[in-house]
């Protein structure tokens, strides 16, 4: 009897129908892109004004909202985890991960910061992956800030 040849497209398709109906919106942001009065001398090893009372002509930052399926966790002492010590005593540490379509590639790749349910995430690791033959996505790490 001939083994039963796996459905990759029916897989891919059920997917991208899991990120849609069960996944969250997830904004991506882009390192702020700030400008100076003329003639404003800059530092350059800060790309700051020297002078600290200079105040920016514009400053924006780029974003998208991409429709992910995002997985998270708090880790705390004694879990095994990366709580921290500090002055105010143990600090958990959130840990984020979602995943995106790789139509969304274009978006997500440069972004330093993503928003997930109101609670902004520094982005350690953006990468591609072929889940099977075909099927690409991106994934994205983040912690807590």
């Amino acid at each position: 009897m001939a083994r039963p040849a796996p459905d990759l497209a029916g897989f891919a398709d059920a997917q991208d129908a899991k990120r849609e109906q069960l996944g969250s919106d997830v904004t991506f942001l882009q390192e702020a892109q700030v400008t100076f009065p003329p003639d404003t001398p800059i530092n350059p090893d800060t790309s700051a004004p020297y002078d600290p009372t200079i105040d920016p002509d514009t400053s924006v930052q780029p974003s998208a909202v991409v429709r992910c399926s995002v997985y998270f966790r708090a880790l705390v002492r004694g879990s095994g985890g990366e709580a921290t010590a500090g002055a105010a005593g143990w600090e958990e540490t959130t840990r984020v991960f979602a995943i995106a379509p790789y139509s969304a590639k274009d978006q997500i790749d440069g972004s330093i910061e993503m928003i997930f349910h109101d609670e902004h995430f520094k982005i350690h690791t953006i990468k591609d992956d072929e889940l099977v033959a075909g099927y690409r996505r991106v994934l994205v790490y983040g912690a807590a800030k």
